[in-house]
């Protein structure tokens, strides 16, 4: 089950400045689970580290967050992790450990996309936020992305050759794109408003990459440019580079794959009406 938050906030009015992005990851293992919270700050095209905390929970059930941590807690009462859900989705993280303190804390949210994919049930939603890191303060609003596996989702993991788009729109909308070159079923394009009256989405939507650069390590080829088009729900858009974190692991078949969590800006059209955006891809080539 796979929980993704990002927090995208505007420090200075009129300037795209700050896109955090938060992944909780859990995977079922015999008599536990395994669980992975990571989070880093993009702010002004340069990346921060925040959290990376792996950890083995045996007792847990994979379904139940709050009962995991309940559980690790118990184990490790020194731990200075405290994550909680509620039944209205509202989310908190505190995390204490060496130079670091990160509390992040969020509204609750009623979901305003539901939909199957490969990886199971994905419920979308929007809500405000704070965050803090070591006493600097952020406001901001949370786009959240919830998947729960079902009895025929694919645990494999593999996307494929696929980009995960969370923009902020200067019109107030937040845009969640979701492309995959060979697994369309993960595609989805969602426009989110701010008082929900303009929501949009659409299964088909296409996100192209431009001005690639080589990677000397793993000799895949990385867009520093991509451009959206989705006709059904009248988007289309293009992005640049502001900030890159790549990283390069092995798939099952050997092959080198990579993941870059790129900070991006650029402007988006929405029927017809121009705005300007920033945010964050995650893009993927495990294929």
């Amino acid at each position: 089950m796979l929980a993704s938050i990002v927090l995208l906030g505007v420090a200075v009015p009129g300037v795209a400045s700050a896109a955090v992005p938060l992944d909780v990851k859990r995977q079922p293992l015999p008599g536990g689970v395994f669980l992975e919270i990571k989070a880093w700050g993009a702010w002004n095209g340069s990346w921060r580290p925040y959290i990376y905390e792996p950890i083995d929970v045996p007792g847990a059930r994979a379904d139940d967050l709050n009962g995991i941590i309940a559980r690790y807690r118990q184990i490790r009462g020194e731990t200075g992790l405290d994550v909680r859900k509620g039944p209205d989705n509202a989310f908190l993280l505190h995390y204490d450990k060496g130079r670091t303190r990160f509390d992040m804390q969020t509204q609750g949210f009623v979901p305003r996309v539901t939909l199957e994919n490969p990886e199971g049930r994905l419920a979308l939603g929007v809500a405000d936020a704070r965050l803090n890191v070591n006493g600097h303060e952020v406001a901001g609003r949370v786009v959240s992305a919830i998947v729960s596996p079902g009895p025929t989702a694919d645990a494999t993991g593999r996307y494929g050759l696929y980009d995960h788009i969370s923009l902020q729109l200067s019109s107030g909308g937040i845009l969640v794109v979701y492309h995959s070159r060979n697994r369309p079923g993960f595609n989805l394009v969602a426009l989110l408003t701010r008082d929900g009256k303009g929501d949009r989405q659409a299964r088909k939507v296409q996100v192209s990459w431009r001005e690639l650069w080589r990677d000397p390590e793993s000799g895949r080829e990385v867009p520093t440019v991509w451009a959206i088009e989705a006709p059904e729900a009248g988007i289309r858009g293009e992005l640049s580079e502001w900030g890159r974190n790549l990283v390069r692991y092995k798939t099952d078949a050997g092959k080198m794959a990579i993941a870059v969590n790129v900070m991006v800006r650029g402007s988006v059209e929405v029927a017809g009406t121009r705005t300007e955006a920033f945010g964050l891809n995650v893009h993927v080539q495990d294929e």
